[in-house]
């Protein structure tokens, strides 16, 4: 898009380099990855797993028209790029600079940024984080800085796999490449977004290995 902005891979590496390792970790498996992530031609079956979930996000924000949202963990934008394309004002910050550097162009602003300590300086009328929470040291630092960055009565939605058979499979699955994945349960989810001052509104399972979950600040 005409207005879009992005930071660089040079200018991100200074915060990154004062990152964990297991984000570090994390970075280098979704960077060997960015240059197909989310293609169809390289998701095979589970471009239909995709499908539902998007589907389903998109069915719990709840879009009315022109609202502004906030892609955290986009990605190679997936999700982002189908509501810029509609006309929603988006922003879409990730860990993975190789991410932002697809999705930036599709976008308002894309940025490399830090979840746990994210500080765009704005709120929007919708937040989505989906498949990230799993990854993080602290979820609930994580709900907090997303909480913050929502307007009054705005709507957030987080998927996450969960501990079914199913959910610890993914998880091993990404204990193989060295990434630290942990099922979250929807419980659990909802216990982390009182705490942030969120009242769940809905949820929904798209598949037996996740859920995804709507809040209302």
């Amino acid at each position: 898009m005409r207005d879009a902005q992005t930071v660089s891979l040079e200018q991100a590496r200074p915060a990154l380099a004062r990152s964990d390792d297991r984000a570090s970790r994390l970075r280098r498996y979704y960077a060997a990855w960015a240059a197909t992530y989310g293609d169809p031609s390289d998701d095979g079956w589970f471009a239909r797993i995709r499908s539902r979930e998007r589907r389903l996000v998109e069915e719990l924000l709840a879009l009315a028209g022109s609202e502004s949202i906030l892609d955290a963990g986009c990605g190679a934008g997936v999700h982002a790029k189908p509501l810029a394309s509609r006309g929603h004002e988006v922003w879409a910050v990730d860990l993975v600079p190789e991410m932002v550097a697809r999705v930036a162009s599709h976008v308002h602003r894309a940025c490399v940024a830090d979840l746990e300590q994210l500080a765009l300086g704005r709120q929007f009328d919708r937040v989505m984080c989906l498949g990230v929470l799993e990854f993080v040291a602290d979820p609930g630092a994580v709900m907090r800085a997303l909480a913050d960055h929502l307007v009054p009565d705005g709507v957030l939605v987080v998927l996450v796999p969960r501990p079914t058979l199913a959910g610890r499979i993914y998880q091993l699955t990404k204990a193989w490449h060295g990434v630290s994945a942990r099922p979250i349960s929807a419980a659990e989810l909802t216990r982390l977004g009182a705490c942030a001052g969120l009242a769940r509104t809905a949820v929904r399972y798209p598949f037996v290995h996740n859920v995804v979950m709507a809040f209302r600040r």
